[in-house]
């Protein structure tokens, strides 16, 4: 069985939580890391020690019941592990649904980019199925805010769903950076101040070029506009609160959005399968969240570390064969799994979960 005191040792320094609790975190961490799993029977599997099973699945409820988080002190606790503190961020706002039976579980997510990775900081499940609305978008930006300051953010990015004059007012009067993209649909002004739909002013735009339409108003707010058509013919429309230097700058800078859905699939399928969670009630799904990203964090910087000292092979297409959290992720798991051989190993690792 893995030695947990290390681990507790450094969550408790942070968290000052009750002893019992700070156990009960790192031993659920570890198991995560284990069977790569949220559902609460495989996590009790592996515990391991003298503990049956049923006994550790209790616990396990016990926990997401009783244990009170401060998610702002977790927010606050992954900019240190990452040494982000005093950074501008690209900040990243999007929205991952799945059903469980006849539960919609819906959660909006801000995520920021680290060496081009995108990682949770702050996330709220919405009561609800579908997009989310002005209010709800911000009272998260709100609290980001409130945690870190305007000054921290570099650029928010965000899809379709993120749109509005209401919504778009606030990132103005906030002043907030933004790079957002819009409906076809969504009425720009032309070179005459005349209003016209996104796709009908741009239908002439050859497929694969990109335009720089300058400042337009839509929603009758200020902005600037560039567009671009795929050579499937999809427009993508893009509006910023800045001018471009040039053509396809706003491209390149919104291209990083798709960073989050990475950060979506190693949650779910390609890490810890977070849509076979049992939990149905809104307030513990976030506490398994908050748990999940201290445990990506971890995987990352070892992926991180690991990656620097051993490469990760290439494949023909150039491309590296795994991302940088599942490099981190698969060593991790195969020192947990072997912890007499790899003792060793495990206690230079906790290294990455010290904010000394």
């Amino acid at each position: 069985m893995t030695r947990i005191e290390p681990l507790v040792k450094e969550l408790k320094g942070y968290l000052g939580w009750h002893q019992d609790r700070v156990e009960g975190l790192a031993l659920l961490i570890i198991a995560l890391v284990k069977v790569r799993s949220v559902n609460l029977k495989e996590v009790a599997s592996g515990f391991g020690g003298q503990a049956l099973e049923d006994s550790s699945y209790r616990r396990l409820q016990r926990f997401f019941k009783e244990v009170s988080f401060d998610f702002s002190l977790i927010a606050r606790l992954i900019v240190k592990l990452l040494n982000m503190e005093g950074e501008r961020w690209v900040v990243i706002l999007d929205r991952t649904n799945w059903c469980l039976g006849q539960l919609e579980i819906n959660f909006l997510t801000l995520a920021v980019l680290r060496h081009g990775v995108a990682v949770p900081l702050l996330w709220t499940t919405l009561p609800k199925k579908g997009n989310s609305n002005t209010r709800e978008r911000i009272a998260l930006m709100n609290r980001f805010i409130q945690l870190f300051g305007k000054r921290s953010i570099g650029c928010l990015l965000a899809d379709r769903e993120f749109v509005g004059r209401n919504w778009l007012s606030y990132l103005q009067t906030e002043y907030i950076p933004y790079c957002l993209r819009v409906k076809t649909t969504h009425k720009i002004t032309n070179a005459q101040g005349i209003e016209r739909q996104a796709g009908v002013l741009l239908r002439y735009l050859s497929r694969g070029a990109t335009i720089y339409l300058g400042k337009r108003r839509i929603w009758g707010l200020m902005c600037y506009v560039t567009g671009y058509k795929k050579e499937d013919g999809t427009l993508v429309i893009l509006i910023r609160d800045r001018p471009s230097s040039v053509p396809n700058e706003a491209l390149v800078e919104y291209a990083q959005r798709w960073k989050i859905e990475s950060l979506f699939a190693c949650l779910k399928s390609r890490g810890f399968r977070l849509e076979e969670t049992h939990l149905n009630k809104r307030r513990r799904l976030k506490k398994l969240t908050a748990v999940l990203a201290l445990t990506f964090c971890w995987a990352y910087l070892v992926g991180e570390w690991r990656h620097e000292h051993r490469p990760i092979a290439l494949k023909n297409h150039r491309r590296k064969a795994r991302s940088i959290f599942r490099y981190g992720l698969d060593f991790l798991r195969n020192v947990l799994l072997n912890p007499r051989e790899k003792s060793r190993d495990f206690s230079m690792l906790l290294r990455f979960l010290s904010c000394t």
